[in-house]
Parts: structure tokens; C-alpha cells; sequence
């Protein structure tokens, strides 16, 4: 027999059970019909980003259109001003090369009237090389002499007095550095040789000893019998007496030099060498350092945020557990599987704790130990120690391993709670398990296996 007692209590749940469907109806309705006006709100919002985007398009290839169009209007413009330009300018050189034929032309005719006039007054018409026409035709045009009568009262005397000078220095200018340097390369066979410094003194005194030794002006009757000074003959003469004996000694200086040279590029070389190797060195330390601590930055961000996550789930699993009648076990065993999922990331995390308290312990220690569990090399710790990047670093490793540690003990916590929900015999032995992989995994640890030996105390929770 039921009491009535039971079955007002039976009745009472049995309501409750039924307000609570239509509560979660209600909640299910109201949630979906807030998930329908998301969707409106989301769908009516992306027509108007498609909307958008085709207009900004559309405007896009109509101003495209537009500058396309006056580019080529430009184009076109250049074009024809271009094909003028070059018609002008084939206008402006056609005129130019008949105004120099023509000039030309002039020349020819008053050379070719010169050369009468030299005749009839017995004035050479050559000296050497030069055509001493030129001088008198310079000389006409710069005083505007121009009639015959003009000819013999003042270019002739002009010519009496100067034209040998005149002659003579165009003659030298034309002829003396060609034949010199001619002359001198048999000697010096070498670049180096030929325009050192030593030798190339000689050029500009041989040259000044030369127009010493020439006369001041020669009558035209002896401009026939004056031989020429710039003969191979007498520059080979004078190399030989003043420049041949020196080279040698030249020739040791200058290898000298090109020894020097070539070592101090040897020298260059395998200082950049040794740079290079230094260098690459010291970015193969920076690397080692910087992957470890990149590699535990990105683990303890997605750590972060699934321990967030584990929080905010355990805490809705506990609020279900404690609020309901019903289905406690199902709960339970949701807790407990977040227990295992909590727990198979976590070894990951310790050991890069106890990479990162190794780095620590390594860059702490560095000059105590030589720094030999960093780099042999002493020159690359040397670099590394004076630009402070082991300062730095250790800095770094320290904040980091704090974030870390303090993402462990929390990881802990959530693991913790989710063991809660076995029955008192299993979670001692589930707690016991965990703690003793734990002191396993961080044997290596002091910090690590102290927060594993208070596991499942007070603190823990």
C-alpha cells in the first residue's frame, strides 16, 4: 500500500518534473526563435555587405573606364606631340648640316684664296703636320681682315712673327703624347709600370726640356730645313738614359704593393669568414632560445583558453548537478570525462615547465659554468653576453615559466574538481593515479612535484 504521503511526494515531483519540460520548452522556443532572428539579422546583413561590395565594384570599373580613356587621350596627345617634335628636330638637324656644309664651303674658299696669296709671298704652306693656312685664316677672321691689301699689311707680319710659335705648339699638342707614350710602354710593359707616379714625372720634364731647346720664331726661309724635335729617335734616347735604370726598383715596389694587397684581401676575407661563422653562430643560440620559448607561448595560449573553457564547463556541470532531481550520474560522468580530457594535455605542459626551468638554470649559471652548456666557442658567448641578449632572455624565460606554472596550477584545480565526482573510494584512487604520474613526469622538478605532493588537498581545491 502507498501512504498518501508518498503519494503527495510522488505527485510533487512529477509536477516539478513537468514545469521543468515546459521551462526547458519554453527556453528551447525562445532560443530558437532568437537563433531564427540571428539568422534574418545575418542573412539581410550580408545581402547588404554583397550589395555593397557589388556597387564599390561597379564604381571601381567605371573610374577605371574613366582614367583608361584619358590616359589614352594623353597617349595620343604625347604621341602627336612627339611625331612634331621629331619633325622639328629633323627640320632643326637638316638645317644644321646645311648651315656646317656651307660654313665648310666658306672655309674651302677662303683657304683655297689663302693659299694663292701664300704662294705669291713665298710663305710655307706646311709645317709638318699643320697646315699653316689655319693660323692665317684664325687670325684674319678674329681682326676682320679680309681684302689683300689687309693680307699684306697685317697678316704677313703677323705671320713673319709668330707663325713658327704657333706652328711648333699645335705640332707638339698633336704629336708628343702619342709618340711618348709609344715609346714608353716598350720600357714599361706593364699598366702598373706606365702610370706610376715615379715615371710619369718624366713625361711633363722631357716635354719642358723640349720647347727649351726650340727656337723663338724662324724666318720662312728656314721652315723647309728645320727637322722635327718629336722624333722616336730622341724620346727613346731619353727613356732610356732617365726612366729604363728605375724600373726595376718600380717594378719591386709595385709587386710590393700588389703582395701587400692581396694579403691585406686574404686577411679581409677571413676576418668576414670568421664574422660569418661567428654570426651564423650566435643566430643558431638565438634560434635554440627562441624556439623554445615560441613553442611554449603558443602552448600556453591554447592552454589558457581550454582551461577557461574546462572552468566554465565544470561550473555549468556543477550548477546542473546541484539544481536537478534527476540524471546526477549523467552529469557525474560528463565531470569525469572532462577529467581525462583535462588530464592528456597536461604531461605536454609539464615538460615544457621543465624545458623552460632548464633553460633558467642554464642561463643563470652561464659564467659559473663557463658557459659551456650554451656554446664552446667563447667569442660567440662573448657577443651574446655584451649585446644582452642572455640578460634578456633569462628575463623572458622567467615571465614565461611564471604564466606557465601558474596555467599548471590551474589546470590542476579543474582536474580536481572534475575527480570530485567519483564516489569517495574511486576519487582517492583517481587523485592517487594523478599524483603519482605527476611526480613521475616532474622527477626532474622541485616546483612541479610540490605541486603534485599537495594534489588532492585543500590547496588543490
Amino acid at each position: 500500500m502507498v501512504s498518501k504521503g508518498d503519494k503527495a511526494l510522488f505527485n510533487t515531483l512529477v509536477k516539478a518534473a513537468k514545469k521543468n519540460v515546459r521551462r526547458n520548452k519554453v527556453a528551447a522556443n525562445k532560443q530558437a526563435r532568437t537563433a531564427a532572428a540571428d539568422s534574418k539579422r545575418s542573412a539581410r546583413a550580408a545581402q547588404t555587405a554583397r550589395n555593397k561590395s557589388a556597387r564599390e565594384s561597379e564604381k571601381r570599373e567605371n573610374q577605371a573606364r574613366r582614367a583608361y580613356a584619358r590616359n589614352e587621350k594623353e597617349r595620343e596627345k604625347e604621341a602627336a606631340a612627339n611625331e612634331r617634335a621629331e619633325v622639328a628636330d629633323e627640320k632643326q638637324k637638316q638645317k644644321l648640316i646645311a648651315l656646317a656644309t656651307k660654313e665648310e664651303e666658306n672655309k674651302q674658299k677662303k683657304l683655297k684664296r689663302l693659299n694663292g696669296l701664300f704662294l705669291e709671298h713665298d710663305i710655307p704652306l706646311k709645317l709638318f703636320d699643320i697646315d699653316l693656312k689655319e693660323i692665317a685664316l684664325d687670325f684674319d677672321e678674329e681682326n676682320g681682315i679680309s681684302s689683300t691689301s689687309g693680307f699684306k699689311k697685317v697678316t704677313i707680319p703677323y705671320l713673319e712673327e709668330n707663325l713658327f710659335k704657333l706652328a711648333i705648339k699645335i705640332h707638339i699638342n698633336n704629336t708628343f703624347d702619342l709618340l711618348y707614350e709609344s715609346e714608353l710602354w716598350k720600357v714599361a710593359k706593364s699598366p702598373d709600370i706606365f702610370h706610376h707616379s715615379g715615371i710619369l714625372k718624366f713625361k711633363s720634364k722631357y716635354e719642358a726640356s723640349l720647347k727649351d731647346t726650340l727656337p723663338k720664331n724662324l724666318n720662312h726661309e728656314d721652315f723647309a730645313g728645320f727637322a722635327d724635335p718629336i722624333n722616336t729617335g730622341a724620346i727613346s734616347e731619353f727613356i732610356e738614359v732617365n726612366i729604363l735604370p728605375i724600373v726595376p726598383e718600380i717594378k719591386k715596389e709595385i709587386d710590393a704593393e700588389i703582395a701587400a694587397i692581396e694579403k691585406q684581401a686574404e686577411e679581409d676575407e677571413q676576418k668576414a669568414k670568421a664574422k660569418k661563422e661567428l654570426d651564423d653562430s650566435c643566430k643558431k643560440v638565438e634560434l635554440k632560445f627562441e624556439k623554445a620559448i615560441s613553442e611554449s607561448v603558443q602552448l600556453g595560449k591554447s592552454m589558457k583558453t581550454q582551461i577557461s573553457k574546462m572552468k566554465s564547463d565544470l561550473v555549468a556541470l556543477d550548477e546542473s548537478y546541484n539544481s536537478s532531481w534527476f540524471n546526477k550520474k549523467k552529469f557525474a560522468l560528463e565531470a569525469q570525462g572532462l577529467g581525462s580530457v583535462i588530464w592528456k594535455r597536461t604531461p605536454q605542459l609539464i615538460e615544457h615547465i621543465i624545458t623552460i626551468e632548464g633553460a633558467i638554470r642554464i642561463l643563470k649559471n652561464r659564467a659559473e659554468n663557463s658557459y659551456i652548456e650554451i656554446h664552446s666557442n667563447s667569442k660567440v658567448n662573448q657577443v651574446l653576453e655584451n649585446n644582452g641578449y642572455y640578460e634578456k632572455t633569462l628575463t623572458r624565460f622567467g615571465k614565461l615559466y611564471l604564466a606557465l606554472y601558474k596555467n599548471l596550477e590551474m589546470r590542476l584545480s579543474n582536474l580536481q574538481k572534475a575527480l570530485s565526482y567519483y564516489e569517495d573510494d574511486r576519487e582517492l584512487k583517481a587523485i592517487e593515479k594523478v599524483t603519482n604520474e605527476g611526480l613521475k613526469i616532474s622527477k626532474d622538478s622541485k616546483n612541479i612535484s610540490k605541486l603534485f605532493s599537495k594534489f588532492g588537498g585543500q590547496d588543490g581545491s
